[in-house]
């Protein structure tokens, strides 16, 4: 099964989203904060980190896939957001997707299905990207 971290500030979203993933076989942990997700990372198999882009605490969603993949080379990335401006200055080096919120469940498998079946850079664009 692929394991996936779902890192969010918004709680009801993490909720849903974990729901939904674990009712589609999915292995589930998930973090409100970045600084909880390095935690988790490091007690926890992760295949996949789904990640929001915004979040309080000082480190957004770019610089925790940077951090994470220090340890976890072959870590998954998803960054998922709501805000549709983002400057390049804002994103830097990326190692995955972006999914605009708010996204549809079967949005969410599709790009999950991509990440985990090989190189994301690869793949055609999705419907809707």
């Amino acid at each position: 099964m692929t394991a996936v971290l779902i890192v969010d500030d918004q709680l009801e979203l993490l909720a849903i989203t974990g729901a939904f993933l674990a009712e589609n076989g999915y292995t589930v942990s998930w973090a409100p904060t970045a600084v909880a997700a390095l935690k988790l990372l490091t007690t926890h198999r992760t295949d996949v980190l789904l990640t929001d882009i915004i979040m309080p605490g000082g480190i957004d969603g770019f610089e925790l896939a940077r951090r994470a993949k220090v340890n976890h080379p072959d870590l998954k990335i998803i960054y998922c957001t709501g805000k549709s401006n983002l400057e390049p200055e804002q994103i830097g080096h990326t190692y995955g997707p972006l999914l605009k919120k708010p996204y549809t469940q079967s949005r969410l498998l599709a790009v999950l299905e991509h990440v985990t079946g090989g190189d994301y850079q690869t793949v055609p664009a999705l419907p809707g990207d």
